[in-house]
Order: structure tokens, then sequence, then C-alpha cells
């Protein structure tokens, strides 16, 4: 379990040594070791849902990941079993943003696959600008699956 928060503490360091230091990012990870309380959100297809774990809300990467970070962590996890990246723009408000989550992760690299190119540039596009850009804009992890 340990092993996952030290691999989130591990990018917070790194992106400053490659240039692409995000300030939300390391200001979650700084949190997190203050003992703070952070709200994650994880928005995404199946394997964000958990499936294959048993039970999958609870043993899924989500779950795992937040329970990893600490008692202090609250999850909201928005994986749809079947879903792409064009239909989590639909629900991106409801299920993630509307949580006035400090972190998300988006995870849509296996549903999205099906999807032309374009649409899924587009709808991909749409759910970062949407997070980059809201009221209080969350620090953003984008998990890319091949």
């Amino acid at each position: 379990m340990n092993s996952l928060k030290g691999w989130m503490l591990s990018l917070s360091l790194m992106l400053p040594a490659i240039g692409h230091a995000d300030a939300r990012l390391q200001a979650v990870m700084q949190r997190l070791e203050a003992g703070e309380p952070i709200t994650l959100a994880a928005i995404g297809g199946s394997i964000t849902t958990g499936y294959a774990a048993q039970p999958p809300r609870e043993r899924g990467w989500a779950a795992l990941l937040a329970k990893s970070l600490g008692p202090k962590v609250k999850l909201f996890n928005a994986g749809v079993s079947g879903t792409d990246s064009a239909a989590g723009v639909q629900r991106l408000q409801t299920q993630v943003l509307d949580a006035a989550p400090d972190l998300v992760i988006v995870e849509f690299g296996v549903n999205d696959q099906w999807l032309d190119p374009a649409v899924r540039g587009s709808s991909y596009e749409a759910i970062l600008r949407k997070l980059l850009t809201a009221g209080k804009p969350p620090a953003v992890v984008v998990l890319g699956l091949t």
C-alpha cells in the first residue's frame, strides 16, 4: 500500500526535474504529508470501477490508492464500466466536479481505443479543460493505459 503513496510522492518530486511542475499536485502532496484531509476523485471505465476486484469498490485501484494515501482521503469513484471519455465529459460535473476534489485521476485508456481518434482527442481535451478551469481547479493525473 505504501508503494502507491511512494509512487505519488515520487511523481510529484520528478515533475519539477522534467520541467512540468504542477503547483496543485505539489500542494496536494504537501497536505497529505501534513496529515490534512483531501478529496480524491477518479473518473474512468471499468478499470476505475474496480472490475475483477472483489468487492470492486473496495479492492479496485482507486480504493486501494485512497487507502494507501491515508485515512483522511475521501474518495469519489466515478468509474462506470463500459464508458469512454466522450461519456465521461457528460458526467464530469455531477460525478466529479460537484465533489470539489483536490486531486482527480482520469483513466479511459482501454475504452477509448474504439473511439475515432478525433473524438478521443476532443473528449479528453474537454475533460482536462473542464477540470483545469473549474472554480477550484484540482490537481490532475492522467493514467494512460496500453
